[in-house]
């Protein structure tokens, strides 16, 4: 049996899950959105983001000003309601732990289409809700598609399951930064995606309150972004 990889959407279908997760996520937390401004109205962007609960996803999903498709670990479709949604939103299905090659030809492929891709660097979830060391996925497709990366980083929605318990909302944070580029280098590998990899996590980590930089907190990058914002 052929492996399902990428599961393409509408932008009417995209349109109307935002319209029904919109009023659920609303009623669960109280959003600010910044830098709204940043997001490229047109052409391909490689949107990075922190993964700190099952609930950033959609916080970020419903404040998107476009379509975008996102890499999403196949565990998720062991939820037939889980896949729906995912699959409806748009999505590319990647197996966790390993390299896979089907999965990143076809985020090359949704990005020379012009569209907007999304990925957690980090690969899953943090335990510890602040960044992890950065996997070097984001940065391959970057460099390979020539892509500007726009970060987002989200906060807050880690209290959601406690606030929904005493009946309050949450109150969350998603913050879109400035588009920035990396160097054209389509042959780049080892040492220096490791090296692209940190430049990303770093305005990552210059984006979101100091207690969720985890391991990027106190590289000098960091601190000399803050500065330029």
């Amino acid at each position: 049996m052929t492996r399902e990889v990428y599961h393409a959407t509408t932008p009417e279908v995209h349109q109307r899950l935002k319209n029904i997760l919109r009023p659920i996520y609303s009623a669960l937390a109280r959003t600010t959105v910044r830098g709204l401004e940043n997001f490229p109205p047109s052409g391909p962007a490689l949107m990075v983001t922190n993964h700190l609960s099952l609930f950033d996803p959609p916080a970020i999903f419903i404040t998107m000003p476009r379509q975008g498709i996102v890499f999403v670990t196949t565990k998720h479709q062991r939820n037939p309601l889980i896949a729906a949604i995912l699959r409806a939103a748009g999505c590319i299905w990647v197996e966790r732990g390993e390299a896979d090659r089907a999965a990143l030809k076809a985020g090359l492929d949704v990005l020379k289409e012009g569209f907007v891709l999304g990925i957690a660097p980090e690969g899953t979830r943090s335990p510890t809700h602040a960044l992890q060391k950065g996997k070097t996925g984001a940065a391959y497709l970057a460099t390979r598609a020539s892509a500007p990366i726009l970060p987002v980083v989200v906060w807050g929605v880690e209290e959601i399951k406690n606030t929904a318990r005493q009946l309050r909302r949450a109150q969350a944070t998603v913050s879109y930064g400035r588009v920035f580029h990396l160097p054209d280098d389509a042959r780049a590998k080892g040492e220096a995606l490791e090296a692209y990899t940190t430049e990303i996590m770093c305005h990552l980590a210059a984006l979101l309150p100091e207690k969720y930089r985890g391991y990027y907190a106190d590289h000098p990058r960091v601190q000399k972004l803050i500065s330029e914002q």
